[in-house]
């Protein structure tokens, strides 16, 4: 499995309800002392979605040195860290944005999930049951405890939370193939496959790869017995000897156990196969000139969670983009109704639609949304 930094639907989801649209471009330059805190944000958001995961570190410690009481400021930094594959650094991102604001629940989903994927499993699950309190209406979020007590050999849970996820985004495919997988493992075999059958046809290949390696990774070590003095002292056998593929006699060496952050790359149970890391992976794909990938990752994001009014806006803004004028009215029209902060963006999109001239109007990426202009 190639590595992949860890980025996930659970940090990627919540950073789309941060804040307002921010442009993709900062604005006049201003000498370096007398920048802000929120122009320093803005530039890491630009980054961040651009993929250029160093500057938007930069930007961010920049952003903290700014305001050092800012607990976003440090979440985002840690958004950006673990992008980066500074796992370390990123926990301690995610701890201090928590010494400044013990109740977000952005940050303990973030450090839950890092932790989870380092091995940690106690304390990932204390802060991912906090972060479940703290913001009771995130599926991702019940997804990722799904994950993690299934990792866990505990399937009854397991089944629980991707249950719950499911009860509040009943299209999200990888908490369906996650029961199917938990009801199996308890001996509900016929519902269970039926379950994996039925979210396996929905996702893509490398999307269900994807979540058996989450689920591989996050499984605790197994404990090493000491052995005893007896065993200490009894004398080295020979390794068994086994032929290779070429025919050359070899000795065969017992696989060793390592923790989980150690035998493989930290995967995220909320990158790509997530509706907001492909949310995030559009804007990617529209800010260099791609729309037709940006239009097939924001159909997908849409199917899996319409009542984002966030990925409708976006969906609707390419569309538009390409001259689907009609059926991009149509859904602006939903997401304004939606409120948030994507609402009034999409019925600015919306009246920007309707009164262009013959040609598609263009669009242009702020922040986690996508704008007409």
């Amino acid at each position: 499995m190639r590595s992949r930094p860890v980025r996930a639907a659970v940090v990627a989801a919540l950073l789309c309800g941060t804040g307002a649209a921010f442009a993709a471009k900062p604005g006049p330059q201003a000498p370096e002392a007398s920048r802000t805190a929120s122009y320093w944000m803005e530039l890491g958001r630009s980054r961040y979605l651009q993929g250029d995961w160093a500057g938007a570190v930069s930007s961010y410690r920049s952003a903290a040195a700014a305001d050092a009481k800012s607990g976003q400021v440090r979440y985002l930094l840690g958004t950006a860290l673990e992008a980066a594959g500074e796992h370390v650094e990123a926990e301690q991102a995610f701890r201090r944005a928590l010494e400044r604001d013990p109740a977000d629940g952005p940050s303990h989903a973030a450090l839950g999930i890092l932790l989870a994927g380092r091995g940690h499993e106690a304390e990932a699950r204390e802060h991912l049951d906090r972060a479940a309190r703290l913001s009771p209406k995130d599926a991702s979020i019940r997804y990722a405890s799904g994950v993690l007590h299934l990792a866990c050999g505990r399937h009854a849970p397991a089944a629980e939370a991707f249950g719950q996820a499911l009860a509040l985004n009943p299209r999200y495919d990888p908490a369906q193939l996650g029961l199917g997988r938990a009801w199996v493992a308890e001996g509900r075999r016929t519902e269970g496959e039926r379950a994996v059958r039925h979210a396996s046809a929905r996702m893509s290949g490398e999307a269900v790869s994807d979540f058996d390696a989450v689920v591989l990774a996050w499984k605790p070590a197994p404990m090493v017995k000491k052995p005893s003095r007896r065993e200490r002292e009894k004398p080295a056998r020979r390794a068994p000897f086994v032929a290779n593929a070429g025919g050359r006699i070899e000795t065969a060496v017992a696989a060793v156990a390592l923790p989980a952050c150690v035998s493989m790359p930290v995967p995220s149970a909320l990158a790509e196969s997530t509706a907001a890391g492909m949310n995030l992976r559009a804007l990617a794909e529209l800010a260099v000139g791609h729309p037709r990938e940006a239009l097939t990752l924001l159909t997908r994001c849409v199917d899996w969670d319409a009542s984002s009014a966030v990925y409708v806006n976006n969906l609707a803004s390419v569309q538009a983009s390409l001259g689907f004028a009609d059926t991009a009215a149509a859904l602006f029209e939903i997401a304004a109704a939606s409120g948030g902060n994507a609402g009034p963006v999409a019925a600015r999109n919306l009246a920007t639609l309707k009164s262009a001239a013959a040609r598609p109007p263009a669009v242009r990426v702020a922040g986690p949304l996508a704008v007409l202009e």
